[in-house]
């Protein structure tokens, strides 16, 4: 009997179990095949993993990205291929998808980041300068004349001290100190020899000296009466070029004020006597006429 009957009656042949293993191993060995070549399905990306396509929003990975530059240890002269390398593998780093646009904002925060530590510096400097001149202050031995040298071993245990950050900035701050207590000091000078003056100004109103009076005529005088008012303290910030200036400038002011009132006199007699002989001429014109 034909073969293609015996299968249509009885059904094909079963294949024996060698046929069946070979077959089945060509089956497996085509599943693997398959397998290997056709890429595994996406797993859907969740919309809040940074670095998806489906981040929140455009600004929102803007902001991403900057927390994570203002997180990675960076100086302010950073430059942008120093920096990739720590924050490449982080997620928010793809929160920014055009290159071009994070180095831009690389570079904007690192000019934040100037700024910011800038500010930090200055408030620090702020801080150590003011408790190094109340330290400084808090010593009347060192004045505005000591040199650094010398104050360094008073100073070195004081806190404000150690707070300086090396030892050139403790001299620069010192020499700050120094120009600060110059000022003051000559602020005081000034102003106690301004007093002083004005004191000895005083005592020469009280003389009543005559117009053009003269230095070494008046000068046993004014002595004497300061010796008598017990002012010698309160004139001993005054040299002898400051007496000098007073003097002069008080003996010009008498004479001013007598050349004042002695043209004043003058010129009330003129207009007297111009007021006089107006009127003569009007009593002499009256006369001719009459006659």
């Amino acid at each position: 009997m034909p073969q293609a009957y015996k299968d249509a009656v009885n059904g094909p042949a079963k294949p024996n179990g060698y046929i069946l293993a070979s077959i089945s191993n060509k089956r497996t060995s085509t599943a693997l095949t398959l397998q290997t070549f056709i890429p595994a399905q996406r797993e859907a990306e969740d919309e809040n993993t940074p670095g998806t396509e489906a981040y929140y929003n455009k600004e929102e990975a803007k902001k991403d990205f900057v927390r994570l530059l203002r997180k990675t240890e960076m100086e302010p002269t950073s430059q942008w291929n120093e920096v990739l390398p720590q924050i490449i593998k982080n997620p928010a780093f793809r929160a920014v998808k055009d290159p071009v646009e994070r180095k831009q904002l690389f570079e904007n925060y690192l000019v934040t980041l100037r700024t910011e530590v800038q500010e930090k510096e200055k408030d620090r400097r702020h801080r150590v300068r003011e408790g190094f001149m109340q330290m400084c202050r808090r010593h009347p031995e060192i004045k505005h004349y000591t040199r650094y040298k010398t104050a360094r071993p008073i100073l070195k245990e004081e806190t404000d001290f150690k707070a300086a950050k090396d030892e050139d900035e403790r001299e620069d701050l010192f020499k700050e100190f120094r120009d600060e207590a110059l000022k003051t000091f000559e602020a005081n000078e000034k102003a106690e020899g301004m007093k002083a003056m004005k004191i000895f100004r005083e005592i020469l109103e009280s003389l009543q000296l005559e117009p053009y009076a003269r230095w070494r005529l008046t000068q046993e005088r004014f002595d004497r009466k300061i010796k008598e008012d017990g002012r010698q303290d309160e004139l001993a910030s005054m040299n002898e070029i400051d007496y000098l200036t007073v003097f002069e400038d008080y003996v010009k002011e008498l004479e001013k004020d007598f050349n004042d009132v002695r043209q004043s006199g003058k010129d009330t007699k003129y207009r007297k006597e111009r007021k006089n002989r107006d009127a003569f001429n009007v009593c002499l014109l009256k006369f001719v006429v009459d006659f």
